[in-house]
């Protein structure tokens, strides 16, 4: 990960009329790599407070990239790596695509090894 400057912080929502009268001034915005999109808008979708809480570990490690910085495919399998073992076990994580298997049980193989393909 020496190929990138870990970010110090997390985007967040500005204040502004249409942020505030949502409710989400403050809140983070997406922070995952676009290789990972589908697993963490999943996560995302399922449990906002996950997903957030699921960013500051990651942040915390020095695994988030700063803005404009890409993440390479090593990035993404050490960021995959930790994912998984913060997700809790009996969390679905592809049930909003009708996936059923739970995080515990999931074969991440092939999701890794689709990183790098």
């Amino acid at each position: 990960m020496n190929n990138f400057k870990a970010a110090t912080s997390l985007p967040t929502y500005s204040d502004n009329e249409v942020n505030r009268s949502l409710e989400i001034v403050g809140e983070i915005k997406y922070w995952h790599p676009g290789r990972l999109k589908h697993l963490c808008r999943d996560i995302n979708a399922q449990n906002y407070h996950l997903y957030c809480a699921l960013g500051k570990y990651l942040l915390k490690k020095g695994l988030i990239a700063n803005k404009y910085e890409k993440y390479t495919a090593s990035d993404c399998c050490k960021m995959l790596i930790e994912i998984v073992e913060f997700l809790p076990d009996d969390f679905i994580p592809y049930k909003l695509m009708g996936n059923t298997v739970t995080a515990k049980n999931y074969d991440w193989d092939s999701e890794i090894a689709d990183l790098f393909n």
